[in-house]
This record gives structure tokens, sequence and C-alpha cells, in this order.
């Protein structure tokens, strides 16, 4: 069993709605690998807002709500990704260990 502490701004709605949504994409585990590198690189580069919403939009065009709901501000931004990619590596484990991630959210 994982844990996730939220960040209050976003709450847990809004945690496990993003957890539903990446596990319901249906997408495989190597391009949900895809997703999580190209959001790391994008955190490491300073993206702003705009250009993380288009990588999303190309990278994994059902998972546009997610682009939707990105802050603003640098700051919340990269904890908005870092809480993504966590995300990301957790379904990616379970998908490629046949499970449902069990994910306990505080």
């Amino acid at each position: 069993m994982w844990r996730l502490r939220t960040h209050p701004r976003w709450g847990i709605d809004f945690v496990n709605r993003s957890i539903e949504l990446i596990r319901n994409s249906r997408r495989s585990a190597t391009d949900l690998q895809r997703l999580r590198a190209a959001l790391q690189v994008d955190r490491e580069h300073a993206a702003d807002a705009t250009q993380v919403r288009e990588m999303i939009r190309r990278t994994a065009p059902e998972l546009d709500s997610l682009g939707d709901a990105l802050p603003r501000t640098r700051q919340e931004l990269y904890a908005f990704l870092s809480l993504i990619v966590a995300i990301l590596t957790l379904v990616i484990m379970a998908i490629q260990s046949g499970s449902e991630p069990k994910i306990e959210i505080h």
C-alpha cells in the first residue's frame, strides 16, 4: 500500500480524480512512462503552465483535463507536477505488476 499526502490547495478529491483518470485512460505502462518523463523534463526545464498543458495534450490527449487543472504560479505548478508524477509512478507500478493500486490518501 502506498501513501500520498495531498497539497492543501488541491485536496483528496483532486488526487482521487487524478488517480481514476489516469487508471481509466487505458494507456499502457510505456505510454504513462513517456508522459511521466515528459512532465519531469518540463519541471526540470522550468516550463510554464501553457507549455505543460500543450505537452499533455500532445502526449496523452485523453488526460487533457489534467492540463486544465494546472496552477498558475510556478511554485504550485511544480508541486502539482510532482504529485502527478507520483500518481503516474504508482499506476505504472500497478500495471506492471498486474494489480490494482491500493493508494491511501492523507
